[in-house]
């Protein structure tokens, strides 16, 4: 009867053990699956950011082009009409350019996930608008000298950081 009982006692001890084993395999398994996912939503999340910077580089450079567009009109408006200090209208087709590129920097600058990055680009969101207002073709100058230091800044500051994020 004793070797009955050792027996049953090893069947026993067997059983614990598989299913301990089976235990630790499932929750090993698990949690390599929790970092697996967890990798994969941090490599999509910056890959998003890597898109979104790439495609802000683009806006931001075609916004500061039209900017530089604008100014050229508000020059030749200031020229020609020397005893104002109203900005002029610009032709229908700029000024429709430059509402859709603001647009899509305001779309762009929303997804950045740096925040200082973000306010940077706000700032010069502004700074470009600032220049379709302009009084004068001094004041016109100045204000695309402006926006043209903070265009400066915001490249090399998404540069760094797309270069950060590799």
């Amino acid at each position: 009867m004793e070797a009955a009982i050792w027996g049953f006692i090893g069947t026993i001890v067997g059983a614990l053990a598989s299913i301990l084993t089976t235990f630790l395999v499932s929750w090993n398994n698990r949690w390599l699956q929790s970092d697996a996912n967890k990798f994969k939503r941090e490599e999509k999340r910056k890959e998003f950011q890597r898109t979104t910077l790439m495609q802000l580089q683009d806006a931001v450079m075609s916004a500061i082009r039209l900017a530089v567009r604008v100014h050229i009109e508000d020059t030749h408006y200031y020229r020609n009409n020397p005893d104002t200090d109203r900005p002029g209208l610009l032709p229908e087709e700029l000024s429709n350019e430059l509402m859709l590129s603001i647009q899509e920097l305001n779309r762009l600058i929303e997804r950045v996930d740096d925040d200082s990055l973000r306010i940077n680009l706000k700032n010069l969101r502004i700074k470009i608008c600032e220049i379709q207002r302009s009084t004068s073709e001094s004041h016109s100058h100045a204000l695309v000298q402006d926006a043209n230091t903070a265009f400066g800044v915001v490249q090399e500051e998404i540069g760094a950081i797309l270069r950060q994020n590799q």
